[in-house]
């Protein structure tokens, strides 16, 4: 009899450091799950109002837009345009900026050298619509009735020809970019960079973006920026046979 009553007590005192430990350990665990709780609340808030904002900003889509001539039977001319198919932006600035890419060959290294310099006067007129969506800007060339793509394809291939008499090879083709700066619905200022082609466009990287803008300054300080309006094969093979 004496033997159940110990067992018993022993029972009841184990149970009481039992209750005891729970006691501590169950509000501590409750008070871990509302953190977690709280900060997957956080997150997913966070991310709705990501989406949200994703949702009400600016979608931003280039054409280049090649005009049809009657009269040459060809494409002689490209503009540039710009939309907006997103939300609505105010204060947009644009400006492009155009480049000769060019390959030619390194025989003193038996490569390929690859070059890209900066063409004033591609598009020589730039103009907004003052719209806040839909088309909001565009580029275009005309001077003396010759259109920059006609001008542009018969340079690169005077630039071929000349290349062939010189015993070597390479090519040329143009590389687009364009800076856009406005603010959003929120009041935000962005200033966003786009590389443009006949495929479509991408926004670019920070390390994209200096590296372009680099090249744009330091070619501009050693006056080999070109200009459209007088560009020739021959002024393009001859600097880039000095860079």
């Amino acid at each position: 009899m004496k033997s159940t009553k110990r067992s018993l007590k022993k029972r009841l005192n184990d149970n009481k450091v039992y209750f005891e430990i729970v006691g501590i350990i169950v509000p501590i665990l409750l008070s871990v799950l509302a953190l977690i709780i709280s900060i997957q609340a956080k997150n997913i808030s966070e991310i709705q109002l990501n989406l949200s904002k994703s949702q009400i900003l600016p979608l931003f889509r280039f054409k280049i837009d090649l005009i049809y001539n009657n009269s040459k039977d060809f494409y002689d001319q490209d503009f540039l345009r710009v939309y907006n198919d997103g939300s609505s932006i105010v204060e947009l600035e644009h400006k492009v900026l155009v480049f000769i890419q060019v390959e030619l060959e390194d025989k003193k290294n038996a490569s390929l050298k690859k070059l890209l310099m900066p063409l004033e006067n591609y598009y020589r007129v730039s103009g907004q619509t003052g719209e806040s969506k839909g088309e909001l800007a565009y580029d275009f060339y005309s001077i003396n009735g010759v259109g920059n793509n006609e001008k542009f394809i018969q340079i690169s291939n005077d630039f071929r020809k000349l290349l062939n008499e010189k015993g070597s090879y390479g090519s040329i083709e143009l590389k687009r970019y364009i800076r856009l700066n406005y603010k959003d619905v929120f009041g935000a200022t962005h200033e966003d960079y786009f590389a443009i082609d006949g495929y479509g466009s991408r926004k670019m990287e920070k390390e994209e973006v200096n590296k372009i803008v680099d090249i744009y300054v330091e070619n501009k300080k050693n006056k080999y920026r070109l200009s459209f309006d007088d560009l020739s094969a021959i002024q393009i093979y001859n600097i880039s046979e000095k860079l």
